[in-house]
């Protein structure tokens, strides 16, 4: 009851204004609260007509998230739902946040943890598939325990029976508790639909995964890859594991039966290039700040290419990071996957071989306080020590956009990377080693098991270049996800600061009750109400010189 009463919320903001390690960053939420208030002046009012459905909506921790998140609420409350936010615990300033954008309804994590959760033993024998197919109350675990721990130890294939067993049965006995309490939480409020910003973690993955068995629906909203805009994607039990960028097979059919026209390669393009030059493309993680785009002759004598052989380019996925998601894979994970890829370009020297590390690994390494080695650089001393010559690594600091390698790559190698998207519209050959995504649409290779694809990489020098046909399959998946998909937002302005942590900066626009009449609020709105999948941006697929891109 002391709980529930509001009280332990306001002890705990007591406590952050008194510790000096927090005092500077609660006294700024505390200056946003009031500015957030200010610019809405207490009107951001219920509809006249009452809410019929209601909706989960995953809470945010800070007051700029929250902010981003305001006109995706206000587009729910639009479409007819009432919004309950789920937050872990009794956050005052947060609440408050949400109360000024027109939440009256929470739902905590810490009503319903269970008081001592426990964990099934790990034994030698243990192995990590065993783990991942962990299920607790009939709720799926395994894979948000495990992804946790990946992501808490920095390994992509950690040591569950080894020196990573605490922390493995911490983990699982984290999903465990996060899966009663998230049980109890769908129980009580009975939604319609819920909205995510990310699932792959718990406790989100339980409360994404109860609501769909439920038979609700789920929203994932997502940064797109230039500041300003966001992807918005519906879930339901058919498409769970797919992308968020990815592109429903609807929109698939109207992009390939669209008119087609150099205009639009030309838009799409543009648009790539804008993007990399600028630092924005993907800014949320800050894969482009500070890059320089050498020309292709420049960047092959820098890299010390041997000209007479073709070029294939290796890009890691981080390995920790959500890596059961988003399809199947051929290899158990995306280290074991970088591992074989990379012996594999070790024994083959008919080519010029360059290995990519993820420049995303920085940023991240800076939110989540790390300053060890990159998993990456780990594991290529541990499976093949040093490398030979006709293997180049690119690391994540170096200043080389991955913009310039397009231009002198002939194969693009991963499991389910952006970057085969953007490879095979420039005219490249994508081998991909994973579902899910954009395999198996006509412009990648796509090899069914481990064996096939580490056959190809023997050979790869041997795969022709995609023809013309399969060039503007690709341009035209790659226009849906860089030009279609995206929405930008007029209500609120967002952008990544290209600083070392992507700092996320919000400028509310529509104030007050103006947000109700917004145009992003009011196309959002109808996207929720249709039951589409993909938001597709009004006009975003007509010929470019009509005005659609």
């Amino acid at each position: 009851m002391l709980r529930r009463s509001g009280l332990i919320g306001a002890l705990r903001l007591v406590r952050q204004l008194l510790d000096g390690r927090r005092r500077a960053e609660t006294l700024g939420e505390l200056r946003r609260l009031r500015r957030l208030r200010r610019d809405l002046g207490g009107s951001l009012a219920r509809p006249s007509r009452p809410p019929e459905q209601r909706v989960l909506v995953v809470g945010l921790a800070s007051l700029r998230e929250i902010t981003l998140q305001m006109p995706l609420i206000t587009a729910f409350r639009s479409a007819g739902y009432r919004p309950v936010v789920v937050l872990d615990s009794r956050a005052w300033i947060t609440q408050a946040a949400y109360r000024a954008i027109g939440v009256d309804r929470f739902a905590f994590y810490e009503d319903h943890m269970p008081a001592r959760p426990g964990a099934p033993d790990i034994t030698p024998d243990t192995t990590l598939e065993e783990l991942l197919g962990l299920a607790h109350q009939g709720v799926t675990i395994g894979r948000y325990a495990i992804s946790r721990l990946m992501r808490w130890t920095r390994n992509g294939d950690p040591d569950i029976a080894g020196r990573h067993r605490g922390l493995a049965r911490a983990a699982i006995a984290e999903a465990m508790a996060y899966a009663e309490a998230a049980r109890a939480i769908v129980a009580a409020h009975r939604p319609d639909a819920a909205l995510f910003l990310d699932h792959g973690y718990s406790p989100d993955g339980q409360l994404f995964d109860l609501v769909l068995d439920g038979g609700g629906a789920c929203y994932t909203w997502n940064a797109a890859h230039r500041d300003g805009m966001l992807m918005l994607k519906r879930y339901g039990p058919e498409n769970r594991d797919v992308h968020p960028s990815s592109l429903s097979p609807s929109t698939w059919r109207r992009l390939r039966d669209m008119r087609w026209s150099d205009r639009h390669w030309e838009t799409l393009r543009r648009e790539i290039e804008e993007c990399y030059v600028s630092g924005e493309w993907y800014g949320e993680v800050g894969t482009q700040y500070r890059k320089r785009f050498p020309e292709p002759g420049a960047l092959k004598v820098e890299l010390g290419l041997d000209p007479g052989k073709k070029t294939a380019v290796i890009f890691p996925h981080i390995f920790w990071d959500a890596t059961f998601f988003w399809g199947v894979d051929h290899f158990r994970n995306y280290e074991e996957w970088f591992v074989e890829t990379l012996k594999a370009a070790c024994r083959n020297d008919r080519l010029n071989w360059i290995v990519k590390i993820h420049p995303g690994n920085l940023v991240k390494d800076r939110r989540d306080g790390f300053q060890g080695e990159h998993s990456e650089i780990t594991a290529i001393r541990e499976a093949v020590g040093e490398l030979p010559p006709h293997v180049r690594l690119i690391d994540a600091g170096a200043d080389i956009g991955s913009l310039s390698l397009y231009h002198v790559l002939d194969y693009c190698v991963t499991v389910r990377g952006t970057v085969g998207i953007e490879a095979a519209c420039f005219g490249k050959r994508v081998i991909t080693a994973g579902t899910g995504r954009y395999d198996r649409l006509g412009f990648t290779e796509d090899p069914d098991s481990a064996e096939a694809y580490l056959d190809i990489l023997s050979r790869l020098e041997t795969l022709a270049p995609p023809d013309a046909a399969e060039t503007e399959l690709a341009r035209r998946y790659a226009y849906g996800v860089f030009i279609a998909r995206p929405t930008p937002l007029n209500s609120v302005a967002f952008a990544y600061a290209q600083d070392s942590a992507a700092s996320l900066n919000v400028d509310l626009r529509a104030r007050g009750g103006a947000l109700w009449a917004a145009d992003d609020v009011a196309a959002m709105a109808g996207w929720i109400a249709g039951g589409e999948v993909d938001f597709l941006r009004e006009g975003a697929l007509a010929d470019p010189v009509d005005g659609g891109a």
